[in-house]
């Protein structure tokens, strides 16, 4: 069974077929733990399709949408619903980001100098600068890609230790701090954590 969200992005609508897959997914309580959100602030993220949870018949996460949850809760710190809203709806790619978001090394938002949107940029743990590059061709992300090359520079030689640094307008999360972090939490909360991750 397929639908198309109001994204345009078709997605198959996933059934359990054994209570051991179950196990392999985080249910709505483990899903508020991990993220920092509420019950009615993950509810709000379902509505506008910012994350499409497995519905069958409770809700489900995997622990990549946990990851990219955890990331719009630090960013929920910095800009409001309605920006954050608006900067991810302006990609038609929400589904490939959320399944890459644990690969990458960083993730940044901000202002883009030419026009005052908001947008991001990111890039994996390997080849960061040919990401940047391939920033320009991408209208949704930050246009200023030298400032963000800086500004991911200065985070790997400052070698920092800290999930958020930010510049002027800038803000970038530190993706294996933050996933190191959120598997600190999980191991101490949820019960077959491990095996969840995979």
């Amino acid at each position: 069974m397929t639908h198309t969200n109001r994204l345009g992005v078709v997605q198959r609508a996933k059934y359990f077929n054994q209570k051991e897959e179950r196990s392999k997914y985080f249910d709505q309580r483990e899903a508020e733990i991990l993220s920092g959100f509420s019950r009615n602030q993950l509810r709000k993220l379902i509505e506008v399709e910012l994350i499409v949870p497995i519905k069958r018949p409770a809700i489900f996460y995997t622990w990549k949408q946990l990851v990219f949850l955890r990331v719009l809760n630090y960013l929920r710190q910095e800009r409001t619903f309605k920006e954050i809203e608006r900067v991810f709806r302006a990609t038609s790619n929400i589904p490939e980001l959320i399944d890459s978001c644990d690969k990458m090394l960083f993730i940044a938002f901000g202002t883009v100098k030419s026009d005052g949107e908001l947008g991001f940029a990111f890039s994996y743990l390997a080849d960061y600068v040919d990401e940047l590059a391939e920033l320009k061709l991408r209208k949704s992300f930050l246009v200023d890609t030298e400032y963000v090359k800086f500004v991911f520079d200065y985070i790997i030689n400052k070698e920092s230790l800290e999930v958020k640094v930010k510049f002027g307008d800038i803000v970038a999360y530190n993706m294996p701090l933050l996933i190191k972090l959120l598997k600190e939490t999980g191991k101490d909360s949820i019960e077959d954590f491990e095996l969840k991750v995979g």
